[in-house]
């Protein structure tokens, strides 16, 4: 949660952000995603892999996000 609230604050200009092998979740997935919809979030670059417990509904999450006009993120490892 503090992730999310720290990507959508309009000070924070991370545009890369690497997770990988840090067991994510599926409400982690969503948490992430609702910060990068977020018009003040500069993400670009964000890596998730080895992360093997997103499993489905995790995965819908992020594909819900790509399509999102407000999404700045150009590439999802």
């Amino acid at each position: 949660q503090h992730l999310s609230d720290l990507l959508k604050n309009p000070l924070c200009k991370l545009e890369i952000l690497q997770l990988q092998d840090c067991s994510l979740t599926e409400k982690s997935c969503a948490a992430l995603s609702s910060a990068a919809r977020s018009t003040s979030c500069s993400l670009k670059h964000l890596n998730l892999g080895g992360n093997k417990e997103i499993h489905d509904a995790g995965v819908q999450h992020l594909s819900d996000l790509l399509k999102n006009p407000l999404c700045k993120l150009e590439i999802l490892q």
